[in-house]
């Protein structure tokens, strides 16, 4: 677990960078590359410079991922890019939120912890 120090074997990954985590297990070039640009969807190589933490949590995604879904760990649509937006309308109705399509936001708007509690349109 990133969070767990007992298993990183003296690795501090909360400290120490993605390339140390790299290095330490001897990883190649090709490795590095697949491990994070293909696995832990990193899109350029400053990741390498931030604390492994990031990179370890977005690997265990990319795990639980593979094994929810077995194939594939990326989710895509199987009858065309339509049912994206279907989808979307569908979860929102079943949290009980209104999917409008169409309309301009005006403001986003926060509650008092800081994340999002609701649009504003038109």
């Amino acid at each position: 677990s990133a969070e767990d120090a007992k298993t990183h074997d003296s690795f501090d990954a909360a400290t120490q960078t993605a390339a140390e985590l790299y290095a330490k297990f001897g990883l190649d070039e090709g490795a590095i590359d697949f491990v994070g640009h293909a696995m832990a969807l990193q899109d350029s190589d400053a990741y390498l410079a931030g604390p492994a933490t990031v990179l370890i949590k977005a690997i265990k995604l990319y795990a639980y991922s593979l094994a929810a879904h077995s194939k594939s760990p990326y989710l895509y649509p199987v009858y065309g890019l339509s049912t994206l937006p279907e989808a979307f309308s569908r979860v929102c109705s079943l949290r009980g939120g209104i999917f409008m399509l169409n309309h301009d936001v005006s403001e986003i708007l926060f509650g008092e912890d800081g994340k999002v509690a609701g649009v504003r349109v038109g």
